[in-house]
Protein backbone atom coordinates (compact mmCIF):
# COMPACT_ATOMS: atom_id res chain seq x y z
CA UNK A 1 0.00 0.00 0.00
CA UNK A 2 1.44 3.65 -0.48
CA UNK A 3 -0.21 5.08 2.61
CA UNK A 4 3.37 5.04 4.13
CA UNK A 5 5.06 7.24 1.19
CA UNK A 6 2.06 9.50 1.78
CA UNK A 7 2.13 9.94 5.39
CA UNK A 8 6.42 10.69 4.82
CA UNK A 9 5.14 13.13 2.14
CA UNK A 10 3.05 14.63 4.43
CA UNK A 11 5.22 14.58 7.32
CA UNK A 12 8.15 16.26 5.88
CA UNK A 13 6.05 19.01 3.67
CA UNK A 14 4.64 19.77 7.10
CA UNK A 15 7.94 19.84 8.64
CA UNK A 16 9.30 21.52 5.88
CA UNK A 17 6.81 24.52 5.94
CA UNK A 18 7.23 25.01 10.03
CA UNK A 19 11.33 25.13 8.99
CA UNK A 20 10.93 28.01 6.08
CA UNK A 21 8.71 30.14 8.84
CA UNK A 22 11.91 30.70 10.12
CA UNK A 23 12.59 33.08 7.82
CA UNK A 24 10.35 35.21 9.70
CA UNK A 25 12.65 35.46 12.42
CA UNK A 26 15.24 37.27 10.16
CA UNK A 27 12.84 39.89 8.73
CA UNK A 28 12.15 40.92 12.28
CA UNK A 29 15.84 41.12 13.06
CA UNK A 30 16.54 42.55 10.44
CA UNK A 31 13.61 45.56 10.73
CA UNK A 32 15.25 45.85 14.28
CA UNK A 33 18.43 46.22 13.37
CA UNK A 34 17.61 48.96 10.62
CA UNK A 35 15.13 50.54 12.98
CA UNK A 36 17.61 50.66 16.19
CA UNK A 37 20.23 51.98 13.72
CA UNK A 38 22.79 48.94 14.43
CA UNK A 39 24.95 47.45 11.77
CA UNK A 40 22.57 45.16 9.36
CA UNK A 41 25.83 43.52 8.31
CA UNK A 42 26.62 42.08 11.98
CA UNK A 43 28.35 39.54 12.22
CA UNK A 44 25.45 37.53 14.71
CA UNK A 45 22.61 38.25 11.79
CA UNK A 46 25.06 36.33 9.24
CA UNK A 47 25.38 33.29 11.23
CA UNK A 48 21.53 33.39 11.88
CA UNK A 49 21.07 33.26 8.08
CA UNK A 50 23.84 30.90 7.98
CA UNK A 51 21.74 28.60 10.00
CA UNK A 52 18.84 29.10 8.87
CA UNK A 53 19.50 28.68 5.44
CA UNK A 54 21.06 25.08 6.24
CA UNK A 55 17.95 24.20 8.54
CA UNK A 56 15.60 25.63 4.84
CA UNK A 57 17.94 23.66 2.27
CA UNK A 58 18.52 20.40 4.66
CA UNK A 59 14.43 20.07 5.11
CA UNK A 60 14.14 20.67 1.48
CA UNK A 61 16.05 18.36 0.01
CA UNK A 62 14.92 15.78 2.94
CA UNK A 63 11.16 16.88 1.12
CA UNK A 64 12.26 16.37 -2.54
CA UNK A 65 13.70 12.71 -1.56
CA UNK A 66 10.33 10.91 -1.05
CA UNK A 67 9.34 12.73 -4.61
CA UNK A 68 12.35 10.87 -5.84
CA UNK A 69 12.14 7.87 -4.49
CA UNK A 70 7.99 7.43 -5.87
CA UNK A 71 9.74 8.31 -9.54
CA UNK A 72 12.34 5.84 -8.85
CA UNK A 73 9.93 3.21 -8.00
CA UNK A 74 7.61 4.01 -10.76
CA UNK A 75 9.81 3.07 -13.33
CA UNK A 76 9.10 -0.14 -15.23
CA UNK A 77 11.38 -2.84 -15.58
CA UNK A 78 13.00 -2.65 -18.84
CA UNK A 79 13.51 -6.05 -19.26
CA UNK A 80 9.37 -6.52 -19.74
CA UNK A 81 9.92 -4.65 -23.43
CA UNK A 82 12.91 -6.22 -24.24
CA UNK A 83 14.88 -3.19 -25.04
CA UNK A 84 12.46 -1.80 -27.79
CA UNK A 85 13.56 1.75 -29.21
CA UNK A 86 9.89 2.96 -28.32
CA UNK A 87 10.39 2.47 -24.56
CA UNK A 88 13.34 3.89 -22.51
CA UNK A 89 13.55 3.68 -18.47
CA UNK A 90 16.19 6.46 -18.21
CA UNK A 91 13.52 8.75 -20.36
CA UNK A 92 10.48 7.34 -18.06
CA UNK A 93 12.81 8.37 -14.70
CA UNK A 94 13.35 11.69 -16.21
CA UNK A 95 9.77 12.36 -17.35
CA UNK A 96 8.49 12.07 -14.06
CA UNK A 97 11.58 13.95 -12.22
CA UNK A 98 10.81 16.46 -14.71
CA UNK A 99 7.03 16.53 -13.79
CA UNK A 100 8.59 16.91 -9.89
CA UNK A 101 10.36 19.73 -10.99
CA UNK A 102 7.33 21.49 -13.67
CA UNK A 103 5.26 21.93 -9.96
CA UNK A 104 8.19 23.62 -8.55
CA UNK A 105 8.41 26.17 -11.47
CA UNK A 106 4.98 26.39 -11.09
CA UNK A 107 4.76 27.33 -7.82
CA UNK A 108 7.56 30.25 -8.28
CA UNK A 109 5.32 31.78 -11.22
CA UNK A 110 2.40 31.37 -9.22
CA UNK A 111 4.36 33.42 -6.35
CA UNK A 112 4.97 36.61 -9.00
CA UNK A 113 1.47 38.14 -8.76
CA UNK A 114 0.95 37.37 -5.04
CA UNK A 115 4.09 39.10 -4.33
CA UNK A 116 3.01 41.78 -6.58
CA UNK A 117 -0.67 42.12 -4.70
CA UNK A 118 1.09 42.21 -0.86
CA UNK A 119 3.15 45.34 -2.37
CA UNK A 120 6.81 43.14 -1.66
CA UNK A 121 9.80 45.55 -2.98
CA UNK A 122 13.10 46.90 -1.70
CA UNK A 123 11.73 50.26 -2.12
CA UNK A 124 9.23 49.94 0.75
CA UNK A 125 11.35 47.92 2.86
CA UNK A 126 10.23 44.68 2.48
CA UNK A 127 6.82 45.82 3.77
CA UNK A 128 4.36 42.81 3.69
CA UNK A 129 7.42 40.15 3.54
CA UNK A 130 6.06 38.06 6.61
CA UNK A 131 2.95 37.90 4.98
CA UNK A 132 4.14 36.13 2.10
CA UNK A 133 6.48 33.58 4.03
CA UNK A 134 3.31 32.10 5.76
CA UNK A 135 1.30 32.00 2.23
Amino acid sequence: SGWGIIGLITVLTIITALVSLLDIILVHIADYNIISGENIGSTHLYWIVFLVGIFTAYFGELNFMPSVVLASTNVIDDSVYHQSLVYNEGMQYATFVSCIDFGDQAAGWISVPIISYLGISRENNWANLEWFIVI
